[in-house]
């Protein structure tokens, strides 16, 4: 009797271990989330493999900012594919889209019945390091507005160019720049019949800093503004 107390209680056992098993085994398949960007919301399609793998990720929706949110978008799918995880750095200068889209990712894991930490993270692979030497005449740290202005005016001089960037998006600040741009006695207001002059321009900065502005810098501000108008629109 005792046997056979045994064998059935082993079978029980078995059974429960292999439905056990049953109910834990993951199917892959594709699955959605969603979360709010910087301007937008951002929803993304994530494909996740049997094994648990991210095997790719698509947005399906996204209206960030063009030169810099959206931009940011397919490194931080390459990123969180490459390292099969949601643990990987912003993008800089695009640290609010980054963590949307994290957030969006981690939420359509856990879509598919999963958490994050169900996936094994990879490996980030070694990045095998070669010395270069690069030669220029003028080197210029940062590709913002300043940064890029500088380039463009040594080039046209003649000059050879290297600009060195440590942000994957190049504008710095300049990016975020939505406001107008003060000019005076500029092509477009004569055409449009606006009167204007240096000496306005000065009048009203100067009234707007309070009459603590340095006025000898004010002065070359408003007497170059047309110039940096016409610089920009060529």
């Amino acid at each position: 009797m005792k046997k056979y107390m045994k064998l059935l209680l082993t079978m029980l056992l078995t059974i429960g271990m292999l439905t056990g098993c049953a109910k834990s085994e993951f199917k892959g398949g594709t699955f959605t989330g969603e979360e709010k960007g910087f301007s937008s919301t951002i929803k993304v399609e994530v494909t996740i493999s049997d094994d648990k793998t991210i095997e790719s990720i698509n947005v399906l929706e996204s209206a960030e900012s063009a030169d810099i949110g959206e931009v940011a978008l397919p490194i931080m799918i390459e990123k969180v594919v490459a390292q099969n995880s949601v643990e990987v750095d912003a993008v800089s200068t695009a640290t609010i889209t980054s963590d949307a889209f994290l957030v969006a990712v981690t939420k359509a894991i856990e879509a598919a019945g999963l958490k994050v930490t169900d996936l094994k993270a990879k490996e980030a692979g070694s990045v095998e390091k070669k010395a270069e030497t690069l030669e220029a005449d003028v080197v210029i740290i940062g590709a913002g507005g300043a940064g890029m202005t500088a380039a463009i005016t040594a080039a046209n001089e003649g000059k050879s160019v290297i600009i060195i960037e440590k942000a994957p998006i190049v504008g710095g600040n300049t990016s975020r720049a939505t406001g107008g741009m003060n000019a005076a006695a500029t092509k477009y207001q004569d055409e449009a019949g606006i009167e204007d002059s240096v000496e306005l321009f000065v009048e009203d900065t100067m009234k707007g800093g309070y009459d603590k502005n340095n006025k000898e810098l004010v002065q070359t501000l408003a007497e170059q503004s047309a110039s940096a108008i016409d610089f920009l629109d060529s």
